[in-house]
């Protein structure tokens, strides 16, 4: 088994893509940002993601064609953003390997266990697409609700590896001028 799902493409050509894969993610990311969308996804029932729909519909029309978009387009946006994460996490336990391997196991393990978010999200954009079709029953929103729940784990699991290490790495240079300014 491979060490990361990114063994394959050589080290300068890594930064590039991660660039590439950050810009649009963040640029998808402004785009899909509907106000009250993480609530949606999050109702678990029937009763609150109908609230919910409904208080998206001002007095002048209905934006249900929005919520219907921004899925659409989020089905693009989830297969960047896990990409993202787990190449930044790939990214980090390359570098770190040289001074922890614990760190490194963790971080290469992150980097394939990230893409496990693109299902979980697919599946949930397909349950929100039938909640507005108005199918009625409980299924729809609770199996979007957990589904959304390990999304977000994931990221959160993730980009919090990506953030620590960064920290980690801020604190090893700090030290290490201390100790060059020491001696």
């Amino acid at each position: 088994m491979r060490s990361s799902p990114f063994t394959w493409i050589n080290e300068q050509a890594k930064v590039c893509v991660f660039i590439a894969l950050l810009l649009f993610t963040l640029a998808l990311t402004a785009a899909l940002s509907i106000q009250g969308i993480i609530s949606f996804e999050l109702a678990g029932t029937r009763a609150a993601a109908d609230r919910i729909v409904d208080s998206w519909s001002p007095p002048q029309g209905d934006v249900r064609g929005d919520a219907f978009l921004s899925l659409g387009v989020d089905y693009l946006y989830l297969f960047l953003y896990p990409l993202t994460i787990s190449l930044a996490c790939h990214l980090s336990a390359r570098r770190d390997a040289r001074f922890a391997r614990r760190t490194w196991i963790v971080g290469a393990i992150l980097s394939w266990v990230e893409l496990a978010a693109t299902p979980f999200d697919a599946t949930e954009n397909y349950a929100l697409i039938k909640v507005l079709k108005s199918s009625s029953g409980a299924f729809w929103p609770a199996l979007a609700k957990w589904c959304a729940i390990l999304k977000f784990g994931l990221i959160f699991i993730g980009a919090g590896y990506v953030i620590a290490w960064i920290l980690l790495e801020l604190v090893r240079k700090l030290v290490r001028e201390e100790m060059s300014t020491a001696q």
